[in-house]
């Protein structure tokens, strides 16, 4: 039997061998370890994305014919996991190893025999013998305790300035911006996140990401630690909103430019904005963010009954208190301080709204609902046997495939997204009866618009506002009035931030919800949880200079399943079938195209279509030419 010490000399040397791998180290084959096993069987990588966007294009095997619906929707949130890679070339080990160590995540446990074993093997290379001196672990913690429990500000400024000198800012920007030249806007997430089922402490971060950084850092501007939410907005927010409000009056100089720093939008779902604006919460009467309407209490719940139009909040009455009865407070959210609209740059987040709400509450309908809205097992077999079989062809960019419906209360928002937007048109058809399934499709064409190119055409933007707005109108008509909630009802309000906004990517929280699990494996024991993530902060970003990101997933054209239908630039789909060379595939096009029926315009405006008459001949086509990637069902 292996002696603890034995065992951790063993785990050091396999940590040594990836270490060596990652790090480039020309090591003298006479001194590796000879039963130091490979790299390629101690490494794996489980890190998982929750978000995903491809250019998509839907196949679904109809009558010996195909059904193809294709999506603009940007591939700019890929869901990919990286690898980081050092492109310096003049640079120390040690560095090299500590860029490496924070990652991968690599405990201070491991890293420090790691160290003494590099120290015996490679005596003159200066490795230091303390793994905080490697990683330059901040030995000063600077938190403070605020009602409720301990608090940390991180700062804002430091981290645009590390970005800007980093990286090339792109020049997106939210439409609300436009005429602003030199613009440095934040993109601002607030959350709660749990740390263990089996307590109540919970962290409560403030995270930014610069709009016009094209590698998109997530990072830390603020993090809470106790057993409950904040107990005082303001202790939460002041650091903060201070210095927000001096960037905003002051601007920032880096590199001989003075940056116009803005907050584009605050994204938080229905509990945290509540928190953040005081106002009433979402299951209150006047729980509406956005219209000046009562709600009315029924079985356990709060329900918005189809009326009338009503006035809409904006930021002004918002401001000035025209509707009393929707502030749960007197005294003003800090945020009104600065330079944001608490109507319009505080949007509706579509990830809570329309996929863990809307979408979520539908199956659930489905699968566990009243008759006769409930499917049959049969007719829930069939919708699970689909989705499964849908997902061998799913291209490599989405992170997650849907599971079955026996699954369904463990979905997460990844899932319901892919199901919404590509899977739901063929899995529910003729499943669901006529009416119902028109009904879906009304939300499922709405949504498919918000997050595409669409959304830049205003008859576009408008049209899908109608299709949500007859969606939201026919619920208590085709299935029951108790499911009229706050969910339900805001989706008559989603027009409003696509317009300020752009797509709904462009302010969802599937970004800051992913960085939320980085947070959470910073975690290492059960004491001091505020403490060690500051420490792994610290740590990373001592390293996060000179950074390349690649990927590791080869998302461009291939012959597999999945990832080898794609539209061309001249507007025609083909199927990769054979790589002839890099530069060179062969492919078969498809000759023709229909309307797909039951839309609620005609698909082929949104680029969705049937495509039959496959060429038997092959053609020879260059990566150059191919448009989109698309998504298939055989």
């Amino acid at each position: 039997m292996l002696t603890s010490r034995q065992t951790q000399k063993r785990r050091a040397e396999k940590w040594l061998q990836l270490a060596l791998k990652r790090i480039r180290i020309d090591f003298p084959q006479s001194q590796i370890p000879p039963t130091t096993p490979s790299p390629d069987q101690i490494v794996s990588n489980d890190n998982d994305d929750n978000s995903e966007g491809v250019g998509a294009l839907n196949n679904i095997k109809l009558n010996d014919t195909e059904l193809v619906s294709l999506s603009s929707i940007s591939d700019t949130n890929s869901s990919c996991k990286d690898e980081l890679h050092i492109v310096e070339k003049n640079i120390s080990k040690s560095w090299q190893l500590g860029k490496w160590a924070t990652g991968f995540n690599i405990n201070h446990n491991a890293l420090s025999p790691l160290l003494g074993l590099l120290r015996d093997w490679l005596p003159l290379e200066g490795f230091p013998k303390d793994p905080r001196t490697l990683l330059k672990t901040d030995r000063n913690i600077r938190a403070v305790e605020i009602e409720g429990g301990l608090f940390h500000h991180f700062g804002l400024t430091s981290q645009i300035i590390k970005i800007v000198q980093r990286v090339k800012l792109s020049k997106t920007r939210s439409p609300i911006f436009r005429d602003i030249k030199n613009l440095i806007s934040i993109k601002v997430g607030v959350d709660g996140l749990p740390i263990s089922k089996s307590s109540n402490q919970q962290f409560w971060p403030i995270l930014g990401k610069i709009d016009q950084d094209p590698s998109s850092t997530i990072f830390v501007i603020s993090l809470f630690y106790g057993s409950q939410k904040p107990q005082s907005i303001e202790s939460f927010l002041h650091p903060f909103v201070t210095e927000m409000q001096g960037l905003e009056a002051h601007g920032l100089e880096i590199g001989n430019i003075n940056y116009v720093i803005r907050i584009s939008c605050i994204t938080a779902d229905a509990p945290a904005r509540s928190f953040l604006k005081q106002i009433n919460a979402h299951n209150a009467y006047f729980g509406c963010e956005r219209c000046y309407r009562r709600g009315t209490y029924k079985n356990s719940r709060i329900l918005y009954p189809i009326k009338k139009e009503c006035d809409l909040y904006t930021d002004q009455s918002f401001k000035e208190r025209w509707y009393e009865s929707h502030h749960k407070s007197i005294n003003p959210s800090p945020l009104e301080i600065l330079s944001i609209g608490m109507i319009s740059q505080i949007p509706l987040d579509y990830m809570h709204l329309c996929l863990l709400g809307t979408m979520k509450k539908l199956l659930l309908v489905w699968t566990e609902g009243k008759k006769p809205h409930k499917l049959s097992n049969l007719q829930k077999s069939i919708v699970s046997n689909r989705i499964i079989s849908f997902g061998t062809q799913i291209p490599c960019n989405f992170s997650r495939k849907c599971r079955s419906l026996q699954d369904l209360r463990h979905w997460k928002a990844t899932e319901f997204r892919l199901f919404l937007l590509y899977v739901a048109p063929a899995a529910l058809r003729k499943v669901l009866d006529d009416k119902k399934y028109q009904h879906f499709l009304l939300f499922h064409t709405a949504i498919y618009i918000f997050v595409s190119n669409c959304t830049k055409k205003p008859d576009w933007v408008a049209f899908a506002q109608k299709l949500l707005d007859n969606f939201v109108e026919q619920i208590p008509k085709l299935y029951y009035p108790e499911l009229m909630i706050y969910n339900m009802h805001s989706l008559l309000h989603v027009k409003l931030d696509v317009e300020s906004h752009g797509s709904l990517d462009n302010y969802s929280a599937f970004e800051f919800e992913n960085f939320m699990q980085t947070i959470k494996r910073m975690i290492r024991s059960n004491s001091s949880h505020l403490s060690q993530v500051i420490h792994r902060v610290g740590e990373i970003e001592s390293f996060s200079s000179a950074v390349e990101k690649t990927s590791l997933r080869n998302s461009g054209p291939s012959t597999k399943s999945g990832d080898n239908v794609w539209l061309t630039v001249d507007k025609r789909y083909c199927i990769l079938t054979n790589k002839i060379s890099d530069s060179e595939f062969e492919a078969k096009v498809f000759k023709s195209r229909l309307d797909v029926e039951q839309y609620p315009c005609k698909s082929s405006k949104l680029d969705i279509c049937i495509l039959c008459d496959i060429a038997q001949e092959y053609i020879l086509i260059s990566p150059v030419s191919l448009r989109r990637k698309s998504l298939t069902h055989n």
